[in-house]
């Protein structure tokens, strides 16, 4: 048995060995966390330093050195390569110096001297003294090689399927006895292939062979071979989407068993990017079996049916000081059952007496894949004046991918509401007719977005004639009707454009013009066009001119917080000739200008809009300010 003496010894030794373990650990919990702060520091003056780097925030050096370039040619150089040269050029670093060389010796190059090269180089420093910094400039002369003119000889077409590229391979004849220029040559190429995978063959190539030298001529074989032709099998639409398969297949043209072409598989993007109620979740795929190919779509349905509420406040009139309200309420239904159809209605309220409802459908792929039927109705009730009705059925023929033109009939109707406080011997400035009119219009449309579009170009315009019928009023007496003729003709012009870019990443730039004009022996009120207020110019109460020909210039600068909210400053200018109610002829330039912003919240989309105008008539003041509420949900 242990004595108490060995007890009391072990537990020493017991206690100092646990402590000793102890002393480790801390030393390699230290140790460890030395090692983190260490490589931290290491990282954050890596970060210091690639930043200093990067800015550029080391001091500039008082000298500076700038070079002279100066290009000498061999006298057997003929004059018109050497008009070519650009000599005496000032650069202030070597790397704009080399690029400079390089751009120099590919002009050469296009100009048949294939071999060109710089044969060699010599600089000379000749300091100068310029203000209070010391500039040293260098000298550079540049000795040119050019080496041997070459042309273009024979071209060997050899090709092995009858494929319809008979065109493209006369370009490479006319190519014959032209300086050689390899960049053409294999723009010729590309454009080939281009045309190859277009008629169903996406695995062509193309090839030169037998280079042969003759002199000055380099002449070669052409080998195309087409390989296996391709038709389209399917397409294999997936994802959460309730668009129809058939919808697809007439819209992007990729019909079972018809010629494959490569075209039509690049253009889907842009194509999907136009439809607001579907989206690509990722880039088409396509496989090949045997001689077929599928085409493999992954779409997402987005929120394309909306909701449109706009309010606005604005005071009655010059006289009296109160506020009346306004408003409009638009309804939008997209890709209703999956088929692409839509129906639009849209109801306003432009002052106390005035009212208009508008109603349309949309009709995609009548008939053929690119025809598009539109139905337009619409009701105005100007004040107690006059009711106006219009029916109008548009055909789309879609011709490209950012083109259509169309045609249309459109059948208006206007007539007197109420003839109390008419003189029955007197007409007054609107009446009572009927116009029917045919035309034709043409589109372009590039731009990036459907909703809140960026960059790109819009533009429309249409021109249409008819036959304007008067309705003689019972109220009137028949006479004052002798002097107007039953019958006019009458022509419509109108454009709509619209540019869009953005200078930086935040910021895109509007420009849109908006113009009109009608040409007739006779006009009344009630003929002309109506514009003002919140979607035309801003500033003014709703349809407050009337005009037979106007147009109104707007540049607005939109500001964006993230991809759906921005601010935005705007300025309109417009210019028309119209008539007062009354029937005065009248003309005027009035200008609306103002600011607004457009966000985005979890319920929609609300905008407001604070707008000054100014014409003949209204002074530019806060008591004739226009403030526009908007909102609008997407579901």
């Amino acid at each position: 048995m242990l004595n108490d003496f060995s007890l009391l010894y072990l537990k020493k030794r017991l206690r100092d060995k646990l402590a000793k373990r102890a002393v480790e650990k801390i030393y390699l919990i230290i140790f460890f966390f030395t090692f983190l702060s260490c490589i931290s520091l290491a990282k954050s003056l890596k970060a210091i330093t690639c930043t200093h780097v990067k800015h550029n925030l080391i001091p500039p050096q008082k000298d500076s050195l700038q070079y002279i370039l100066h290009i000498i040619l061999p006298d057997t150089v003929p004059s018109e390569l050497k008009k070519i040269q650009e000599d005496n050029q000032i650069f202030t670093s070597r790397e704009k110096l080399n690029t400079a060389l390089n751009i120099q010796i590919e002009s050469f190059r296009k100009q048949g001297f294939v071999l060109a090269n710089i044969d060699s180089i010599s600089e000379k420093s000749e300091p100068k003294q310029s203000g209070i910094n010391k500039e040293k400039w260098i000298k550079v002369n540049a000795y040119f090689f050019p080496g041997k003119m070459y042309c273009w000889g024979k071209f060997r077409i050899i090709k092995d399927s009858a494929l319809r590229v008979n065109s493209f391979l006369k370009k490479f004849e006319k190519l014959e006895g032209k300086f050689v220029e390899f960049s053409r040559l294999n723009k010729l190429e590309h454009q080939l292939l281009n045309s190859a995978e277009n008629q169903g063959y996406p695995f062509a190539q193309i090839n030169s062979d037998s280079i042969r030298v003759a002199g000055k001529s380099i002449s070669m074989e052409i080998k195309f071979s087409s390989g296996r032709r391709i038709t389209f099998d399917s397409l294999d639409v997936q994802g959460p989407s309730k668009t129809k398969k058939k919808f697809w297949i007439k819209k992007l043209g990729i019909f079972p068993d018809k010629v494959y072409q490569e075209k039509k598989i690049r253009d889907i993007p842009l194509i999907v990017k136009k439809l607001s109620f579907i989206k690509l979740h990722r880039k088409p795929e396509v496989s090949f079996y045997q001689d077929r190919a599928i085409i493999h779509l992954r779409v997402e349905d987005v929120p394309s049916n909306f909701f449109d509420g706009i309010i606005g406040f604005a005071p009655s009139n010059e006289l009296e000081k109160r506020i009346q309200l306004t408003g409009e309420v638009t309804l939008g239904l997209r890709n209703m059952g999956g088929t692409g159809k839509s129906i639009d209605a849209e109801w306003r309220k432009t002052n106390r007496y005035s009212q208009e409802l508008l109603l349309g459908y949309k009709h995609p792929q009548f008939l053929t894949p690119r025809l598009e039927v539109d139905i337009d109705f619409s009701i105005h009730k100007y004040d107690t004046l006059y009711n106006d009705i219009l029916r109008k059925l548009t055909f789309v023929q879609q011709t490209g991918l950012n083109t259509n033109i169309r045609i249309f009939g459109e059948f208006f109707g206007s007539r007197i509401i109420s003839t109390n406080g008419l003189d029955k011997n007197f007409l007054p400035a609107y009446t009572d007719f009927d116009r029917d009119a045919y035309g034709i219009g043409a589109e372009w449309n590039n731009t990036n977005d459907v909703f809140y579009p960026r960059k790109g170009i819009f533009s429309l315009l249409t021109a249409s004639a008819g036959k304007k019928k008067l309705v003689q009023n019972t109220f009137f007496n028949p006479e004052v009707y002798t002097e107007i003729p039953a019958t006019t003709t009458t022509y419509n012009y109108q454009y709509k454009g619209a540019l869009f870019f953005s200078p930086s990443y935040n910021i895109t730039i509007k420009n849109q013009l908006v113009a009109g004009k009608i040409s007739a022996d006779k006009f009344f009120y009630n003929d002309l066009y109506r514009f003002g207020g919140f979607k035309t110019l801003r500033g003014f109460e709703e349809k407050k001119f009337a005009a037979e020909q106007f147009f109104i210039y707007t540049l607005e600068v939109q500001y964006y917080l993230e991809e759906n909210s921005y601010l935005f400053l705007f300025g309109e200018s417009g210019n028309y000739k119209g008539l007062t109610l009354a029937g005065n002829p009248v003309s005027d330039t009035p200008v609306g200008m103002g600011a607004g912003l457009s966000f985005k919240t979890p319920a929609g989309v609300f905008s407001f809009i604070y707008a000054f105008g100014k014409d003949k008539e209204q002074p530019l003041s806060l008591d004739f300010s226009k403030i526009h509420f908007g909102f609008i949900s997407r579901f």
